[in-house]
């Protein structure tokens, strides 16, 4: 597969990007009309989303490309390079010219790096000004940080289009997952769905990584397929940042009764969102509660302070099942903290006295940090009381769950469901 066919997902994006490969075939058609066909496009987005791939399917289908790449920057001849680009590429028009990391090769932050940085930014005002309308020549540019190439340079004339590429919805990563899947050997289908669902956030790039992470993984234990265990262990050791470490004896009670507060405060405010509890240790963490929201569903302030709530219920089981707490909790305090503090501070969901952002410091405007911290924790300690009422009220489905991460280490999103059931069940018979 080529061009546009080997991109997974992201339709909506291949078609915008499709209409331009048209204009290129028929910039004839459209002078004839009086039209001036786009003259370039900018794709942006973060590192690692295909903004690149994407740009150079535009010229499949009897269109040539023209590529200029920013690592080409540390040549002294840099300015000649891009001088010859736009010769070749208006000898092999249609053609598409790309520029490759537009951000680093002409972008504010590079000044401090290229010594003719300005000289190289003008040069190429001037290469797209002297284009002739309907030239057959599409320039595609890629940028990470679209605020540092600066108004002059992405306006219309020169970049008649932006289009932001995000990462992956899940329905796009499930699609990614099943075409780098399809080239492995597999000992049964992988649940790509599953896989997409607790992966919120992963580019594409991150995604084939998992999978070829997975057949490397693989290979290393001395298989011919891959199983679903191995990726398992790839994901994890990605999330984590590091490998699950080979503890000798019994899983300790504090990490079990840690992770089942997580399990269940999260099964009493965001029941849909689990999808698993750990007390394998993996690279920092003695355990972990997969709980994953929905990617492109609006976020609350309630479903914020929900999560912030699972966060608290590991260090509040400690407390109220073992009565006492222990030292290991800073991750989860800390996530806590920056929720509260983006509420509070950024999202005004506390009140505007409690708002911050640059203008604020611009206009010398002093800034209420003691009030702002007063505000942060007194949520969290509200908070806290939620958690707290929850784990007092379930404590039995709680032991249940600490037992069983004991026996069996690892817990899948039904077996949580079903321990929850049947404890339901056995306090409504007595």
């Amino acid at each position: 597969m080529k061009g546009f066919e080997s991109i997974a997902g992201y339709e909506k994006e291949k078609a915008e990007l499709l209409k331009l490969r048209e204009f290129l075939h028929n910039a004839e058609e459209y002078s004839q009309m009086g039209v001036r066909v786009p003259r370039g496009i900018l794709l942006y987005g973060p590192p690692g989303v295909g903004k690149t791939v994407m740009a150079r399917a535009i010229a499949d289908g009897g269109i040539g490309l023209v590529e200029v790449r920013a690592a080409d920057c540390c040549e002294d001849n840099f300015a000649e390079k891009i001088q010859s680009a736009f010769e070749r590429a208006m000898e092999s028009a249609p053609c598409v010219l790309l520029l490759d990391e537009l951000d680093k090769i002409a972008g504010t932050s590079m000044r401090f790096f290229m010594a003719d940085n300005e000289n190289v930014k003008k040069l190429l005002l001037q290469e797209l000004d002297k284009r002739r309308d309907n030239d057959g020549i599409l320039v595609a540019a890629t940028c990470n940080d679209v605020n540092a190439l600066g108004n002059a340079l992405v306006r219309s004339g020169r970049f008649d289009r932006m289009l932001r590429i995000d990462p992956p919805t899940s329905s796009d990563r499930k699609k990614i997952l099943e075409q780098y899947f399809s080239a492995l050997k597999l000992e049964r289908k992988v649940d790509c769905e599953y896989i997409a669902r607790i992966t919120p956030g992963y580019t594409g790039a991150e995604l084939e990584n998992i999978v070829n992470e997975s057949g490397i993984y693989a290979m290393q234990c001395g298989k011919t397929v891959i199983n679903a265990e191995d990726i398992r262990k790839v994901i994890n050791r990605l999330s984590f940042r590091g490998g699950e470490k080979d503890k000798r004896g019994k899983v300790s009670r504090v990490t079990a009764v840690h992770e089942a507060g997580h399990v269940v405060v999260a099964l009493s405010l965001v029941r849909e969102y689990v999808y698993g509890a750990s007390v394998i240790a993996q690279g920092d963490s003695e355990g972990h509660v997969q709980v994953v929201p929905d990617d492109g569903e609006p976020v609350s302030v309630s479903r914020r302070e929900n999560m912030v709530a699972v966060m608290l219920a590991g260090r509040i089981a400690e407390r109220e099942i073992l009565g006492e707490v222990y030292l290991g909790s800073s991750s989860d305090l800390n996530g806590a903290y920056a929720a509260m503090n983006e509420l509070v501070v950024n999202e005004g969901a506390y009140g505007y006295e409690y708002l911050r952002n640059t203008c604020r410091f611009e206009a010398n405007i002093p800034s209420d940090d003691c009030g702002v911290q007063s505000k942060i924790a007194e949520r969290l300690y509200k908070i806290d009381a939620l958690a707290t009422e929850i784990i007092r009220r379930k404590r039995a489905l709680l032991i249940k769950i600490a037992d069983a991460l004991q026996k069996k280490l690892v817990l899948s999103r039904d077996e949580l469901l079903a321990l929850a059931r049947n404890t339901a069940k056995s306090k409504r018979a007595a």
